[in-house]
């Protein structure tokens, strides 16, 4: 047996469902390792977000801003609202300054096929020190420092296929499932050609997410989809 376990949740609704209930409540949507796929972006603004919408891509694959080229109009008119910028979405300083400008009341991160496959990429089941030491530009950080990130400066978390290789499902499909038996209330199916990439550092996250007091909730119509809150909707 496990020395661990998370419970997920069920919402009454599907993917597109929780994408509408995070358009409704954000002040600002922060999209991680968004790279040059803007599909939730344009399907956010799709369901009514009209709020800042900000891409952090560290490895700089995408169109990169700065905050001194909102004065020029033209600049301003193409991007509407939307801003591109290089940095790492896993560290509390980048959040903090990104909050610091727009002052939201709801802050809800997002990402699509990024978390496993690329953010936790680097993740590591470290001791957490001097929080200041991991802010250097080292490119591994422990699983809690990225934790407490997100729990400092966000109040939801929306992850879109947030397994990476492997999928997930509140209803049961008719494939063979992975057993993971750490986590109840969802099921496992590996992704194309048997794999399941990384599937340790989603467990890890889930584990110190629970650790910090998170609530996990997939879509009871189905979807590839994990939503996040501090305290239930």
């Amino acid at each position: 047996m496990p020395d661990w376990k998370v419970t997920v949740g069920t919402i009454d609704t599907d993917w597109e469902g929780l994408m509408r209930l995070v358009a409704e409540k954000a002040d600002i949507i922060i999209e991680g390792g968004m790279g040059p796929n803007t599909k939730p972006r344009e399907k956010f603004r799709e369901l009514g977000f009209d709020g800042p919408y900000v891409d952090l891509d560290f490895q700089n694959r995408t169109y990169v801003g700065d905050w001194s080229m909102e004065s020029d109009e033209t600049w301003q008119k193409y991007r509407k609202n939307n801003y591109d910028l290089h940095g790492d979405c896993r560290k509390g300083p980048v959040f903090r300054e990104i909050i610091e400008k727009f002052k939201p009341e709801y802050v809800v991160f997002v990402t699509r096929g990024a978390l496993t496959n690329v953010i936790l990429e680097d993740v590591m089941e470290l001791p957490l020190k001097r929080l200041e030491y991991h802010d250097s530009s080292l490119g591994w950080l422990p699983y809690e420092y990225m934790v407490k990130t997100y729990t400092d400066s966000c109040d939801a978390q929306l992850h879109i296929k947030p397994a990476g290789a492997t999928r997930i499902s509140a209803v049961p499909l008719e494939e063979e499932e992975i057993e993971v038996p750490e986590v109840e209330g969802i099921r496992f199916y590996p992704g194309k050609l048997g794999s399941t990439y990384n599937l340790h550092g989603f467990k890890k996250f889930l584990m110190w997410s629970d650790r910090y007091g998170w609530d996990f909730q997939a879509p009871g119509k189905g979807g590839d989809v994990l939503f996040m809150t501090k305290t239930k909707i």
